[in-house]
């Protein structure tokens, strides 16, 4: 009797975490419509879907990548961006086991756009901060052009960034293979790629939505190199190792667990990997499982020109 009292009281208490956490979840995605109902902040809509695809490569001998080097905004200089290059490169082909090279031979800095001006995109929005100050008085004047971001353009910097370098520059965006941009302008997540456009956050600002929790985080020259290597294995067809563990989808304790399974835990493209681990004397790097698809299908594509065919990527667990 002792036994089943005890097995019915611990099933009590994960279905009462299981309903806490969902409701915390709830609640944090009800707080932010409402902000952003409050603040009366409509959504960008990128203006041309097809503007990023990375249709092609140019054909090549060598397996060989260029890439421009971009930041957004003014938090990072350009001589500083300069010092992220040699690091990215060599950690990618720490990433790759030396299979393909990347080189970065073109670094610049854009500004985001004025308080008052629209951005490049087609169907832009005015930058205008009256109502943010209102809704967010703790949030600092250097801070908030960047969350208005989040509220009104976010994952559309990826097209809004390489509008700017074609309008705001010379450059032919088509003769690089990527476009790593580095951007204080913020958006759900860390970092992601559309296209040959990849995007990463430098700073991020944590919690601030929180008078008492906020703060600006300038994440290290390794952390964001991570993060870019992450991108660039997506860029080249790669999924996601151990999918399982995305936290939208259970609790961190059902993560540690599926976690524990995966073998390809702490693969760079996984869910699962320990961040924190990064460091100068610490480099993620590709699964086995991922580097014989950049082997066989990747390398072999934009040798002769042609965009790796992504459904041929493996899922690796």
């Amino acid at each position: 009797m002792n036994k089943i009292k005890m097995i019915f009281v611990s099933v009590v208490v994960i279905l009462f975490v299981f309903v806490g956490i969902q409701l915390n979840h709830l609640r944090k995605k009800t707080n932010k419509i409402e902000r952003e109902t409050a603040m009366n902040t409509p959504r960008q809509i990128c203006g041309d879907d097809t503007l990023l695809l990375q249709t092609h490569f140019n054909a090549r001998r060598t397996p060989v990548l260029r890439a421009l080097l971009m930041y957004y905004g003014s938090a990072v200089s350009t001589d500083s961006l300069r010092a992220y290059a040699p690091t990215i490169e060599s950690r990618f082909s720490i990433a790759t086991h030396s299979l393909i090279s990347l080189h970065i031979d073109t670094v610049l800095s854009l500004p985001l756009p004025n308080l008052n001006s629209i951005g490049p995109l087609s169907n832009g929005l005015e930058h205008d901060y009256d109502r943010m100050h209102q809704e967010l008085p703790w949030i600092t004047d250097q801070s908030m052009p960047r969350l208005w971001y989040y509220y009104h353009i976010d994952d559309c910097v990826g097209e809004e960034s390489f509008l700017a370098l074609k309008q705001k520059t010379s450059i032919n965006p088509d003769s690089f293979d990527f476009i790593i941009v580095l951007t204080e302008a913020q958006f759900e997540g860390l970092a992601f790629s559309a296209g040959k456009v990849l995007v990463i956050e430098q700073p991020t600002e944590i919690a601030f939505e929180d008078r008492d929790g906020y703060r600006t985080d300038m994440n290290s020259r390794w952390m964001i190199t991570d993060e870019v290597v992450h991108e660039l294995g997506h860029g080249l067809g790669l999924r996601h190792e151990c999918p399982g563990a995305d936290h939208r989808f259970m609790d961190q304790d059902q993560a540690t667990r599926y976690c524990e399974r995966c073998s390809a835990r702490e693969n760079i493209l996984s869910y699962c990997r320990d961040r924190s681990k990064v460091s100068e004397n610490y480099a993620g790097a590709f699964s086995d499982c991922s580097l014989l698809y950049l082997r066989t299908v990747a390398i072999p594509a934009f040798l002769r020109g042609v965009r790796p065919n992504s459904n041929l990527a493996p899922s690796c667990h």
